[in-house]
């Protein structure tokens, strides 16, 4: 998607998103997972070598939804995004995604992209709203090895 036409934020006055040092803190609250998952989340974002956006939305000072933007260059990613259950549906992840977006755009990056599982329709018809469009069509691969 091209950054310059990215639509109109709307505004909830009860939220507020800010880039979080405790970025992987809050996303294992707001989706929890395994100790051994955080450990393997923690190693792949510290390997991290360029700019990163490591945003979350705050409501009512609880952590509600996350995401993590990717920027090299003038290119763009947009992963990871994540909303408490109680709080899906509502426009949370919109507002984040977009606010992920702007300071990308405010640095120079006109491109971003991103991958949804095609079953989550919800996040398809989000992303279309967002201007994002399907360019392919991606699976993933587990080993059984060991």
């Amino acid at each position: 998607m091209n950054l310059d036409n990215l639509p109109e934020k709307k505004q909830r006055h009860n939220c507020h998103i800010m880039a979080s040092k405790d970025w992987l803190k809050n996303r294992h609250e707001i989706a929890g997972y395994s100790q051994i998952e955080a450990s393997i989340y923690e190693s792949f974002y510290r390997a991290i070598h360029v700019k990163t956006y490591p945003m979350v939305l705050f409501v009512n000072q609880a952590p509600v939804s996350c995401g993590l933007g990717i920027q090299v260059g003038q290119y763009f990613g947009i992963f990871d995004i994540r909303t408490k259950q109680a709080y899906k549906r509502q426009g949370y992840a919109s507002i984040l995604i977009q606010s992920i977006c702007e300071r990308a755009l405010q640095n120079g990056a006109r491109l971003a992209q991103l991958h949804v599982a095609k079953e989550n329709h919800a996040a398809i018809n989000m992303y279309k709203k967002l201007g994002f469009s399907t360019i392919c069509d991606y699976w993933f691969r587990v080993s059984t090895a060991i």
